[in-house]
C-alpha cells in the first residue's frame, strides 16, 4: 500500500478510523485529533503524520511520529491505527517500514512505542513483535488498575 504525508482534508477520514477502533476511547480520539490539528497549526512542532491508502485514495491507516524531546536520535510513535476492516492486510507493517526509512534518513537510532496491556491492544503488540520491536519495559497499573503500560522499542 502506498504511504503519503497527511493533509488537512484527511482529518474526517482519520476521525472515522479512530472512532471505529476498539482500542481508543473518546478522550484518546480527541487527543489524537488535537495532535493532528497541532501538526497543521504549528508546523514547527515535531510531529510527522503519514497515511496508507488504497487504489481509490481511501485512507486505510495512519501513523504519527515525532523526535523525542531532549534526545539525540530517539523517535516516538505517538499514534498508529488501521481501519478495522483493513486490519491483517499488511498496512500496519507498511506504515512501520515507511517510518523506519524516514527515521533512518534523519539519523534516528531508536523508535519507541507505548501501548496498553488490554485485549484491545493485542493486535498492536503482535504487530510490533512481528516487525522486530521488543518489549523494553512494563509498568503495572499505569493507565488504570489492571491496565499496564508496555513500552516497545526497536534499534535501527
Amino acid at each position: 500500500m502506498p504511504v503519503r504525508p497527511i493533509v488537512p482534508a484527511d482529518r474526517g477520514a482519520i476521525k472515522v478510523i479512530l472512532q471505529g477502533s476498539e482500542a481508543f476511547n473518546d478522550n484518546e480520539v480527541a487527543i489524537a485529533l488535537e495532535v493532528f490539528d497541532i501538526h497543521f497549526e504549528n508546523p514547527e512542532e515535531d510531529y510527522e503524520l503519514y497515511c496508507s491508502f488504497d487504489e481509490n485514495s481511501a485512507i486505510l491507516g495512519y501513523i504519527c511520529i515525532g523526535h523525542t524531546p531532549l534526545t539525540e536520535a530517539t523517535w516516538d510513535i505517538y499514534w498508529m491505527v488501521v481501519k478495522a476492516d483493513a486490519q491483517g492486510k499488511g498496512i500496519g507493517r507498511e506504515l512501520l517500514e515507511y517510518l523506519e526509512r524516514r527515521i533512518r534518513s534523519k539519523q534516528g537510532k531508536l523508535i519507541v512505542a507505548e501501548t496498553s496491556s488490554t485485549q484491545a491492544y493485542d493486535r498492536a503488540r503482535k504487530l510490533y513483535l512481528r516487525n522486530g520491536y521488543r518489549a523494553l519495559t512494563r509498568i503495572e497499573d499505569f493507565y488504570r488498575s489492571g491496565d499496564h503500560l508496555i513500552i516497545f522499542g526497536k534499534y535501527l
